[in-house]
């Protein structure tokens, strides 16, 4: 079903390409050794009267069906889904975190984030059996690509229930184990501009938060083959703020594409 704040959406900023179809493309290949997709394409998959609502190139997404949200899609046999997830507030930054969904049920899965602040500090947190369809909040859903299956390791069984917080360093794969071996942003609480000032509305010159960190991660997990090249490219259309409006800016309006 389509849940609230749960479609793709225009974000200000972003050039919008010519539509493609998702049942042309192939997911890309994260490793020289890993295996090839199946040759029958993912619309042969999917009910006729779904729309794309998939990728575009360049990170940009198009509409979404109300009848299966995209990244309510099953992968490709022998595949799963990673996506990084931009939860908007209104007005203010967005928090964001990298969503594996389960295969089981694709509103519940694995969250990986930090949790904290820059005066508090923050730590890594992974939390499974979390159920997307709960958030109060608007969720951007960008698909960084779809990996090969054996390189995701569940360590629970999908159900309508409680959240299940990890132990600290408690890692199951090398998503993980990326995570945990990340440094988090600095803590600084001698040193900060009051929370109202609108220098916390984009990147800060002086620290990193979830956006910065996350956007570490996956540029770790591209180097190391877990995920795909272009996934670095894509993290830069994740809405990044929210204004009073309701105008959602990706994160390359306030910075450079990730390498420059």
């Amino acid at each position: 079903m389509q849940g609230r704040g749960y479609s793709s959406v225009p974000v200000f900023g972003l050039q919008q390409p010519q539509s493609t179809s998702r049942g042309s493309q192939q997911p890309p290949s994260t490793s020289s050794r890993s295996q090839q997709p199946p040759s029958t394409s993912s619309r042969s998959q999917q009910p006729q009267s779904t729309s794309s609502g998939s990728q575009q190139p360049g990170g940009a997404q198009t509409a979404v069906s109300p009848a299966i949200p995209h990244w309510q899609i099953p992968p490709a046999q022998g595949y799963r889904h990673i996506y990084l997830v931009s939860q908007c507030y209104q007005p203010g930054r967005s928090h964001w975190f990298m969503w594996i969904p389960s295969l089981q049920n694709p509103l519940i899965g694995r969250v990986i984030h930090i949790i904290g602040s820059t005066m508090q500090g923050f730590v890594v947190q992974i939390k499974d059996n979390h159920n997307a369809s709960y958030s109060k909040q608007y969720n951007q859903f960008v698909p960084l690509g779809q990996v090969p299956a054996r390189l995701v390791v569940d360590a629970y069984v999908p159900h309508v229930g409680n959240v299940i917080y990890r132990e600290e360093g408690d890692a199951r794969d090398d998503y993980d184990i990326a995570a945990y071996a990340l440094d988090p942003p600095r803590r600084d609480s001698y040193r900060q501009e009051p929370p109202n000032d609108p220098i916390w509305n984009m990147p800060h010159p002086r620290f990193e938060r979830c956006q910065e960190w996350t956007r570490r991660l996956i540029a770790d997990l591209v180097t190391d083959r877990k995920l795909p090249a272009n996934a670095t490219q894509i993290m830069d259309t994740a809405i990044s703020y929210t204004d009073a409006r309701g105008t959602r800016y990706a994160y390359s309006h306030f910075a450079p594409p990730w390498g420059t």
